[in-house]
């Protein structure tokens, strides 16, 4: 019905059945369901690391108001809310980054920076009962 199969993910350290097992029995596992990663924080948060990265990052013109490109190279859709100290420029602080897409935001600055970086929490990742991980991104401009 347009979901998707729950999904465990093991974190072992090579492809063979040996390994898969170890790792299932020490606990290096994360799931998928329902869009939302479950698991503990040291497996969670390289996984979100590795999925969510700044594509590409440049200021509007000659204003303090830098477009960010945030690629999702991951399967999941993601719900980032963002904790870091810029505001949005026309949105709202939550953002919907779906899975093998790019998406553009713009983020105030108040002044052209070298670098900025953007904090996120990731309301549909849960790493114990009502905590979700932290994601910090780090936006170079062009």
């Amino acid at each position: 019905e347009g979901g998707h199969r729950p999904v465990t993910l093991v974190f072992a350290n090579e492809k063979s059945s040996a390994s898969i097992k170890e790792a299932l029995f020490a606990g290096r596992t994360a799931e998928w369901f329902n869009n939302t990663l479950i698991g503990r924080a040291e497996y969670i948060q390289p996984l979100l690391t590795a999925c969510l990265k700044v594509a590409k990052a440049s200021y509007i013109g000659p204003s303090s108001v830098l477009k960010v490109e945030i690629e999702n190279t991951s399967d999941a859709e993601f719900i980032l809310y963002n904790k870091s100290t810029y505001q949005f420029h026309d949105q709202l602080d939550v953002l919907l980054i779906p899975p093998h897409t790019t998406t553009s935001f713009d983020v105030k600055t108040l002044e052209k920076k070298q670098a900025v970086q953007l904090e996120f929490e990731v309301l549909n990742a849960v790493t114990a009962p009502r905590k979700h991980p932290s994601l910090i991104l780090t936006a170079k401009p062009e």
